[in-house]
């Protein structure tokens, strides 16, 4: 008895379960599978939309290193007045040019390009000496005057003014008249020629392709301190805008060290210290003057908001 109902006791059970089964399964098909897709959908478009507005902030945003925009800085840094009066290493030289000669002896920088020369002539040696544009050991317009007029012109008098006294002393005035002109009409052509030859020789010592990096950072230095000095004193280290603008130049050397040499990290650590110096130096020119400070800004390439606020690097 036991054996004929225990099949009419199994069937219903059995198609109680395999109902139960497919209701779950087409009810677990239907909504949970499709709400968790586009829960999934959903996270994606949220997470690609953060990640795209990051991305558009980043480069709208300035860097707090070199101040401008990611795709401003090949455009706004040339155009500047920092970057204008420094001197690039990298243009000093150039392709060789043959000048044509003149009435001295061999140009002494006949190998340099010649939108780097200029001329000086000197009418009383009857010399024209070809001098660099940029110079070494801070040589300024007046200090070439000097070298290459002024003392030249001593140095080749000074010897006939010697030897025209001892001239005079003697007692004959006619052969004294006749050996004196003579005399010194030679002398002064060998020491014009002479004079010619150092000037040739100084035009080299001087140019600063000589120079080293020490020398060019020197030069650089002392053209940042004369294009942003005040008018009533030319040369003031102390000015705000000056020593920002020193500033900037040493952090865009050291920027462009860094992204050479990646695992200097003694050098970022100083680069920090430098960034957090120029905010704090910008911010009491802001606070002393606004309209120096607003004027500043565009001339060394400066955003507002890459040195205001709190700057994190």
């Amino acid at each position: 008895m036991f054996r004929i109902s225990l099949p009419n006791a199994s069937w219903p059970l059995t198609s109680i379960s395999s109902r139960l089964s497919s209701s779950s399964v087409s009810s677990f098909h239907t909504s949970a599978v499709l709400q968790a897709r586009r829960t999934a959908s959903s996270r994606k478009r949220n997470i690609q939309r953060t990640q795209e507005r990051r991305i558009q902030e980043a480069q709208n945003k300035p860097s707090i290193v070199l101040g401008t925009r990611a795709h401003e800085e090949e455009t706004v840094w040339p155009k500047c007045d920092l970057a204008k009066c420094l001197v690039n290493p990298h243009s000093l030289n150039g392709p060789p040019v043959t000048l044509p000669s003149t009435s001295t002896s061999s140009s002494a920088s006949s190998a340099m390009p010649a939108h780097l020369l200029e001329t000086i002539e000197n009418p009383e040696l009857g010399a024209t000496v070809t001098v660099p544009k940029h110079t070494n050991y801070g040589i300024d317009a007046p200090e070439k005057e000097m070298l290459f007029m002024e003392l030249p012109n001593l140095t080749a008098t000074a010897p006939l003014i010697a030897d025209e006294s001892s001239f005079n002393s003697t007692f004959d005035v006619g052969a004294r008249s006749q050996v004196s002109a003579e005399a010194l009409a030679g002398k002064h052509a060998a020491a014009a020629e002479a004079e010619k030859k150092k000037m040739d020789a100084f035009a080299k010592v001087i140019d600063l392709q000589n120079a080293n990096a020490g020398g060019i950072a020197y030069e650089n230095r002392r053209r940042i301190i004369l294009a942003f000095s005040a008018p009533e004193n030319p040369f003031d280290p102390g000015r705000t805008e000056v020593q920002a603008a020193l500033l900037t130049y040493k952090i865009r050397n050291m920027w462009s060290h860094l992204t050479t040499f990646k695992r200097d990290v003694g050098n970022r650590r100083g680069l920090l210290k430098l960034i957090h110096q120029r905010a704090k130096i910008l911010r009491y020119l802001k606070r002393k003057d606004q309209d120096r400070y607003e004027a500043l800004l565009p001339r060394l390439a400066l955003d507002s908001r890459s040195v205001e606020g709190e700057l994190v690097l």
